[in-house]
C-alpha cells in the first residue's frame, strides 16, 4: 500500500513539476515582443500586407489573447481587417487522449472594409491566398486536399466561436454597386476527429445590413440557425417604406440545395419597386452602352445559368395588398417550384376591379428563348376599372364584367421570337357593358352615318379566340339594344385587321337608315330589322371598314325579286282569267307565277 502511495505521490509530484516549469517557459520565454516577432513575420509574408499587432498574451491556463490586430491595404495606409480583441481558451487534460479542446474563441469587434477601385479590382483580391496567379501544383493539392480530406493531428473540438459586434463595409468607387454597411453577432461550435471531412458544427448569426444606392435605401435584419445538413432563416427586408418578409429552410447547402423559402408583405406598391429597379439597371454606363441599352437576352446565354446547378426551390408568396399602375390587388397567393432550371408557378390567385384573378404557369429558363405554358382563369373583373388604372391610355372605353379562359404557350419574350412562337386558345365573356368611341365602331358609325353606333350598351358580349403564330382567330357575338354584330376572322398580334362581321340593326336604326339611303330598305327583313355585311382593315389604331357588297347584292337582288314576283304576278293572274280545264292527257301549260320567275331570272340573273 505504501508503494502505490509513493508511486501516486511521484506521479502528481512530477506534473506538477512539468507544469511549473512550463508555465515558466510560458512566462518568461514566449513574452509579448517575442510572440509577435514569431507571428507577424509570418503573417506578413502568407499574407503579403503589412499586418500591425499591438500585444499578444499567452498563457499555460488562459490561453491566447491578442488586442488590435490590423491587417493593413496594399499600400499600408488604411486598414483592410481590424479585430479589436481575440481570446482563444483550451484545456490540456484531453491532450492526453489525442484530443484538442478548445473551449471558447471570441472575436470582439472584427471590422472588414471592402473596396472595389477604380480599375474595377476589390482590395482583397491582392491577397496571396486569393492570387490568381497560383501555380498549378497550388490547384492540384487544393482538389487533392477537397476529395480526399485533410489530417489534423489531433481530434478537434471548438465548444464556442464567439463574434461581437462584426462589422462590414462595402464602397465602390465606380459606383456601380450600392454602398453596403452590415453589423451581424453569432456563435457557433465545432467538433470534428482527425479528418476535417467529418467535421460537424452548428451556430447562429443575426444580421442587421444597410444598402444605399443613388435614392434606393434598403435595409436587411433577421438571423439564421444552421448545422452541417441544413440553415433556417427569417429575415425582414425593407427597400424604403416597402417590408417584405421571408422566411425558410435550405438543405444539402454545401453539396445539393434544397431551398423552401416563402415571402409576405402587408402591402406592396409594385409600381414604386419596379420603377426604382428599372432606375438601377443593376450595370454600369459603359455596360449598359456596349448592349444598346436593351433588355434582350444577346449574351448567348439562357437566364437560368446564373441558378446553381442542382438547386431545387419550393415556397409560397402572399402579399395582402398590393397595387400595379394604381390598381388595387388584394389578397395575392401563389405557389413556386424549381427543379432543373424550370420555374412552376401554382395556384396563383388575386382580387381586384371587383373580381377574381387565377392561373398557373411553367418557365423553361434553362433556354435561350425560354418555353412557357400558361393558364388564367378570370371571374367577375370589372374592365372598367383595369382601362382606368392599368391601361390608363385608351381610357375607359370598354365596360362590362368579364369572364374569361385562356390557355397559352410558347417561347421567347422578345419580338419577334414572342410572336413567332405564341399559341393558345380561350372563351370569354363580358356582361352589362358598353363601347365607347372605339376607333372600330366610330369607323362604323361613320361609314353608315349613325352617332348612335359610337355608344353602345350591350348585355353580353362573347366568343372564343385562338393564337396561332402571332394571330387571334377571332369568333365573336355582341348583344345590345340598338345592333347585334357577329365577327369571324384575323386580329393580329401586331394590331392588323381582317375581320368581317355582320350587322342587325334595331328597327329605329334600320327606319333611319332606309330614310337616308334609297337602296337600304331592300335590306330590311320582315321584322323590321336590317342586315349589313361589313368588312374590317386595317389596324386598331387606324381601322377601315367597308361594306360587303356580294352580299349586299345579293340582299337587293332578294327583294327585288320578292317584290316584282309579287306584282307581276298579282297583274298577270288578272288579265289572264280563271284557269281553263285541261284535257286529259294534253301538255300542261306553265303557271303565270313560272311565266314570272323565269322572266326576273332573265333579267336579274340568278
Amino acid at each position: 500500500m505504501k508503494t502505490i502511495v509513493k508511486i501516486l505521490v511521484a506521479f502528481i509530484g512530477g506534473l506538477l513539476l512539468i507544469t511549473a516549469v512550463l508555465s515558466l517557459f510560458v512566462h518568461y520565454y514566449l513574452t509579448d515582443e517575442r510572440v509577435k516577432k514569431l507571428v507577424v513575420p509570418k503573417l506578413e509574408n502568407v499574407l503579403a500586407r503589412e499586418v500591425q499587432l499591438q500585444d499578444i498574451q499567452v498563457s499555460l491556463w488562459k490561453g491566447v489573447t491578442l488586442n488590435d490586430f490590423v491587417i493593413l491595404e496594399a499600400d499600408g495606409q488604411e486598414e483592410f481587417v481590424k479585430v479589436e480583441g481575440f481570446n482563444l481558451s483550451y484545456d490540456l487534460l484531453p491532450l492526453l487522449n489525442k484530443k484538442l479542446r478548445i473551449s471558447r474563441i471570441v472575436l470582439n469587434e472584427p471590422r472588414i472594409r471592402v473596396v472595389r477601385n477604380v480599375d474595377g479590382r476589390f482590395n482583397f483580391e491582392s491577397l496571396k491566398p486569393l492570387d490568381s496567379s497560383a501555380t498549378g501544383r497550388d490547384v492540384e493539392m487544393e482538389t487533392q486536399d477537397r476529395q480526399t480530406g485533410a489530417m489534423l493531428p489531433l481530434a478537434l473540438s471548438i465548444s464556442e466561436v464567439k463574434i461581437k459586434n462584426a462589422h462590414l463595409t462595402l464602397e465602390d468607387q465606380l459606383e456601380e454597386l450600392p454602398a453596403i454597411r452590415a453589423s451581424a453577432d453569432g456563435s457557433m461550435s465545432f467538433e470534428s476527429g482527425r479528418d476535417l471531412a467529418t467535421i460537424e458544427y452548428s451556430g447562429r448569426v443575426d444580421i442587421e445590413a444597410e444598402a444605399i444606392y443613388e435614392v434606393l435605401e434598403t435595409r436587411l435584419n433577421g438571423g439564421t440557425s444552421f448545422d452541417r445538413n441544413q440553415a433556417d432563416f427569417h429575415f425582414d427586408l425593407q427597400v424604403d417604406d416597402q417590408k417584405m418578409t421571408f422566411t425558410g429552410l435550405v438543405k444539402d447547402y454545401m453539396e445539393s440545395p434544397d431551398l423552401q423559402c416563402d415571402m409576405e408583405s402587408i402591402s406592396l406598391d409594385l409600381d414604386y419597386l419596379l420603377a426604382a429597379l428599372g432606375s438601377l439597371g443593376g450595370q454600369g454606363k459603359g455596360e449598359t452602352e456596349a448592349q444598346g441599352g436593351g433588355s434582350e437576352n444577346k449574351g448567348g446565354e439562357p437566364v437560368g445559368m446564373g441558378i446553381p446547378e442542382g438547386l431545387r426551390a419550393r415556397g409560397e408568396v402572399r402579399v395582402a395588398e398590393a397595387t400595379y399602375r394604381n390598381q388595387g390587388i388584394n389578397d395575392f397567393e401563389l405557389e413556386y417550384v424549381l427543379r432543373d432550371r424550370i420555374l412552376h408557378l401554382k395556384d396563383i390567385s388575386a382580387e381586384t376591379a371587383d373580381g377574381r384573378i387565377g392561373g398557373r404557369a411553367a418557365v423553361d429558363l434553362g433556354q435561350l428563348e425560354p418555353d412557357y405554358n400558361a393558364t388564367l382563369v378570370i371571374r367577375g373583373v370589372q374592365l372598367a376599372s383595369l382601362q382606368k388604372n392599368v391601361f390608363s391610355g385608351i381610357g375607359e372605353r370598354v365596360s362590362g364584367t368579364l369572364i374569361a379562359d385562356l390557355d397559352l404557350s410558347g417561347a421567347g419574350f422578345q419580338w419577334p421570337a414572342l410572336a413567332e412562337n405564341l399559341n393558345g386558345e380561350g372563351t370569354y365573356k363580358l356582361l352589362d357593358g358598353r363601347i365607347h368611341r372605339i376607333e372600330i365602331v366610330a369607323a362604323i358609325a361613320a361609314l353608315l352615318r349613325e352617332e348612335r353606333l359610337e355608344d353602345i350598351y350591350y348585355e353580353e358580349m362573347s366568343g372564343n379566340l385562338r393564337l396561332d403564330k402571332g394571330d387571334v382567330i377571332l369568333k365573336t357575338s355582341l348583344d345590345a339594344e340598338q345592333v347585334d354584330i357577329s365577327a369571324e376572322g384575323v386580329i393580329g398580334l401586331d394590331g392588323n385587321l381582317a375581320l368581317p362581321m355582320e350587322l342587325e340593326l334595331s328597327r329605329e336604326l334600320s327606319r333611319d337608315l332606309t330614310d337616308r339611303t334609297f337602296l337600304s330598305r331592300y335590306l330590311i327583313e320582315e321584322d323590321g330589322s336590317a342586315s349589313l355585311k361589313l368588312y374590317l382593315t386595317g389596324s386598331f389604331a387606324n381601322p377601315r371598314v367597308s361594306l360587303d357588297t356580294s352580299g349586299a347584292r345579293e340582299a337587293v337582288k332578294k327583294k327585288l325579286t320578292e317584290t316584282i314576283r309579287g306584282k307581276v304576278v298579282g297583274e298577270v293572274e288578272k288579265l289572264s282569267g280563271p284557269d281553263e280545264r285541261v284535257e286529259k292527257g294534253a301538255e300542261k301549260e306553265a303557271s303565270p307565277e313560272e311565266v314570272v320567275n323565269e322572266f326576273i331570272e332573265g333579267i336579274l340573273g340568278k
